[in-house]
């Protein structure tokens, strides 16, 4: 018996670095403050595919550098984790995804783009996935399976849940490209 097997490695730094001016830091309606603001990134993606598992993690560091307010000054983190293994024969699998980011807490209320600190918080969306994929004929599967997820928000204002899902279905692909 003979098996082909491959995987490949992807490495990609990358830094970023933003200036803007803001004419109200705070958002607010009275005393409203300015200040210009600096924002680096740097950031780093790994890839990896195999014939059984394909992962991606990407991190990055987010700093603000305020020129008048420098006791606002913040560093923050983004991550993302996303792998899929395939734990028997193309039909069991078993996906894993985590984020960590600061996002809005409430996106009715004032927020800006690239705002640190007003109406913000810091977010972890873990997700673990296990679920067979029967393949029926050359382009009809049935798929089974269970999800948990774990959601949490540093603010309590945030709304922390944990949720269990089970899923049942068919997949169809219609084309290489679409299903």
């Amino acid at each position: 018996i003979v098996s082909i097997s491959y995987a490949e490695w992807r490495v990609t730094p990358s830094i970023s670095l933003h200036e803007e001016y803001d004419d109200n830091i705070f958002l607010t309606s009275d005393d409203e403050k300015d200040d210009f603001i600096t924002t680096i990134r740097p950031a780093i993606s790994l890839g990896y595919d195999s014939d059984r598992l394909t992962l991606s993690l990407d991190y990055s560091l987010i700093t603000w550098f305020y020129m008048h307010h420098s006791e606002e000054n913040e560093i923050s983190h983004a991550a993302r984790l996303d792998s899929t293994l395939s734990l028997y024969r193309e039909i069991l699998f078993l996906k894993v995804f985590d984020e960590y980011a600061r996002i809005p807490i409430d996106v009715r209320r004032q927020t800006a783009i690239d705002n640190a600190f007003v109406n913000m918080t810091d977010m972890n969306r873990f997700r673990i996935n296990p679920y067979l994929e029967l393949p029926l004929s050359g382009t009809l599967k049935f798929r089974t399976g269970y999800s948990y997820e774990n959601l949490w928000y540093r603010d309590e204002a945030g709304d922390s849940a944990q949720i269990h899902l089970i899923t049942t279905g068919f997949l169809k692909e219609l084309s290489p490209k679409l299903s």
